[in-house]
């Protein structure tokens, strides 16, 4: 069995690893993460679609251009939803939570990892479980 220690660090790499994941999926060009986006729904059977709200509240000259993920992603006025700082509070209040269950459902090894100290800490050295 690994040392707490070394534990500890794994745990500290893994949550840097992942919060810079999710900065870089919350922050990559995709209309879902864009700051003037906003979904529209079409005809009824149609599903729901991305048209650009830049300057919408004037409708006179708003383009209304759509903004979906089968456009190219050369948008030069994209814009995150969410900054870094953001992203990184929201990943660090999931932990801080102490919610196992929602941890384990979003980030999985960071859950095995705390298991692993929860364990290390009440004492149960018992390998057989």
């Amino acid at each position: 069995m690994k040392k707490e220690g070394k534990v500890k660090h794994k745990l500290k790499q893994v949550t840097f690893r992942t919060v810079k994941k999710e900065v870089r999926k919350a922050t990559s060009k995709k209309p879902c993460n864009c700051k003037h986006s906003g979904l529209v729904k079409g005809q009824a059977s149609e599903p729901l679609f991305y048209v650009c709200l830049l300057e919408s509240e004037e409708p006179k000259q708003w383009e209304g251009m759509i903004c979906d993920p089968s456009v190219p992603n050369t948008c030069p006025f994209f814009k995150p939803s969410k900054t870094e700082e953001e992203i990184e509070k929201e990943v660090d209040a999931t932990l801080k939570s102490g919610n196992m269950g929602t941890i384990a459902s979003k980030y999985p090894d960071i859950a095995a990892l705390l298991w692993v100290l929860s364990e290390e800490k009440e004492g149960d050295t018992d390998e057989e479980d």
